[in-house]
């Protein structure tokens, strides 16, 4: 385990597995770390003190590897999912398991999802239907029975829990958890004309975004499952992501083609972009807390960050990974984006000195300083120098933690050739 600010390795290494080990994930408190392995088992660790505290899970365990793990909300529980197509619910304090395949939990599956609260899991173990069972004893809430000749695309409940919906794959339902039955449908002459990709319900709830291989982005109202939004058309290649802003207002999206979209969620206007620098497909997009900004990785293997309103690049690219990055997000304040990879690895980048509103009293040029319309101003406000057009996308302040010897680098490589005063004139001579 390394500290995020630093790099530096602050636990670790916390050995036990005897092969390769697919996937880790920590508690929501942060005291524990949950781990799963080649092995075929999975375990639980003291995040403090880097000492195993539950485990091996092996016990009418897995029979082959075992490629992902998850705790619930409250760190009650931990899910695993392996290739021997079983899903397993084990107590995470007494490391024996709570749900297994004699409680229904049995079949390949790729659809697995947390509702809000930890309680309840919903998954489809054949794409054609989808189950809600209780976490703590795989108890049957609801038998979602999909129409068997489509195959269920994507699933996501909604903020409060209360609800489900899922495509498959043009169609969008919408379901009550508590007695699953749907509740909303769309009609044919609404859909998208090819399979969805992506869902994404607003804050609120009230709306959900979808996102499909047929280029377009598609808004719906999760009581009615009626279109009242889109489509949203402007890309050239297939949908990848949808995410809305927190307060629903705008939608990002990403696409084949490289770009990322940022539309009034409402109307449908386009708002920005395309936002257009990634050389390959762009696989997953975020707003900021604020809503001024959106992350988006690539599989160029690159993240970066454009500012929502105008479409340009205020961050990045950020370099590091050495596969495809497959999610970004920013943390809650804002400050630092994390990103995964099919590297296998966790990279989170400093953003502050290009993204903060909140500065030092500084009074000269600092990371805390920040360019706008060209000038660059102190923590105060003030101007201190203006920066040439040709130089501005060079100007800014970008860091990466990956390691312990890695410092911050500031992009002032033009300080070389810096004048001041009434000198400023001759700056671009």
């Amino acid at each position: 385990m390394w500290d995020v600010r630093t790099g530096a390795l602050v636990a670790g290494p916390l050995e036990g597995h005897t092969r390769s080990v697919n996937s880790v994930m920590f508690s929501q408190e942060g005291g524990h770390l949950v781990s799963g392995s080649d092995d075929k088992t999975i375990r639980i660790w003291d995040a403090q003190a880097a000492e195993l505290v539950h485990g091996p899970f092996e016990v009418e365990g897995h029979s082959a590897s075992v490629t992902s793990v998850s705790f619930s909300p409250d760190g009650a529980l931990v899910t695993s999912g392996s290739e021997d197509g079983i899903i397993r619910i084990w107590d995470a304090r007494a490391g024996t398991l709570v749900a297994g395949p004699s409680q229904g939990f049995i079949g390949f599956s790729t659809l697995v999802a947390f509702s809000p609260g930890g309680d309840r899991i919903a998954f489809s173990t054949d794409k054609r239907t989808i189950e809600i069972r209780e976490a703590q004893t795989g108890a049957l809430v609801a038998g979602l029975f999909e129409r068997p000749t489509l195959e269920i695309t994507s699933i996501a409940f909604s903020p409060n829990g209360e609800q489900l919906a899922s495509s498959s794959p043009r169609t969008i339902r919408i379901w009550d958890i508590c007695t699953g039955r749907v509740t909303a449908e769309s009609t044919p002459a609404e859909e998208h004309i090819r399979d969805i990709t992506s869902l994404a319900f607003s804050l609120d709830g009230r709306r959900l975004a979808s996102g499909s291989l047929d280029k377009t982005i598609r808004i719906w109202h999760t009581r009615t499952a009626n279109l009242v939004a889109g489509p949203f058309s402007g890309h050239r290649h297939s949908i990848t992501s949808v995410a809305f802003s927190s307060d629903g207002e705008y939608l990002a999206s990403s696409s084949h083609d490289k770009t990322i979209r940022i539309w009034n969620a409402m109307s449908g206007d386009l708002i920005s972009g395309p936002c257009e620098g990634h050389t390959r497909e762009v696989t997953s997009a975020a707003f900021s807390p604020d809503g001024r900004y959106v992350v988006s990785g690539s599989e160029d293997r690159t993240i970066r960050v454009w500012n929502a309103g105008t479409a340009e690049l205020v961050a990045g690219p950020f370099e590091g990974h050495t596969d495809s990055v497959t999610s970004v997000a920013f943390s809650p304040d804002g400050s630092r984006v994390v990103s995964g990879s099919d590297d296998r690895t966790l990279q989170i980048f400093d953003v502050r000195g290009a993204l903060s509103s909140d500065y030092s009293r500084a009074q000269g040029l600092a990371t805390t300083s920040r360019l706008e319309n060209g000038w660059v101003h102190n923590s105060s406000g003030e101007l201190l120098f203006w920066v040439p057009p040709a130089y501005r996308r060079t100007t800014q302040w970008e860091s990466s933690t990956r390691g312990p010897s890695n410092p911050i680098e500031l992009g002032f490589h033009l300080l070389t050739h810096f004048v001041h005063g009434k000198d400023w004139t001759q700056c671009h001579r």
